[in-house]
């Protein structure tokens, strides 16, 4: 087993986070197929550069996950971009098929409770969040 596992199997035993846990678990399911893990600690980070900063990474390399909710429902959608680009709404509406005035950003609270990660922590691994998006 690589190292980056078994740094990986470390978090698993130390890190609190259910939905991180979660997110560990389903990327050591991989560790039979030629994926390459590394598993960088960092401070939280609320922006795509920060992150990019953190991890001494090309900003390109990485996406950012923003989740998005139809006003006045119930439904959120897990927006997956490369981390260099900027969320466009009136984009994501269109792709949605939803006028751009009925659909927001998520609050920091909607975050919490959707994904269980804090704003800038959300991955993008939807199917692994405590409520569906």
């Amino acid at each position: 087993m690589s190292s980056a596992a078994n740094s990986a199997e470390i978090e698993i035993q130390t890190e609190d986070n259910g939905t991180f846990q979660n997110i560990i678990r389903h990327i050591m399911s991989f560790k039979d197929n030629p994926i390459s893990i590394l598993l960088i600690r960092h401070p939280p980070v609320r922006t795509s550069i920060e992150a990019s900063n953190q991890r001494q990474v090309p900003l390109h390399s990485g996406a950012k996950a923003m989740l998005v909710c139809q006003k006045n429902t119930d439904q959120f959608t897990l927006v997956i971009l490369p981390a260099h680009l900027s969320c466009d709404t009136k984009k994501i509406a269109s792709v949605l098929s939803i006028p751009s005035s009925k659909l927001r950003m998520a609050n920091e609270e909607e975050v919490r409770k959707i994904t269980g990660c804090i704003p800038g922590a959300v991955p993008p691994f939807g199917a692994l969040f405590p409520q569906s998006v």
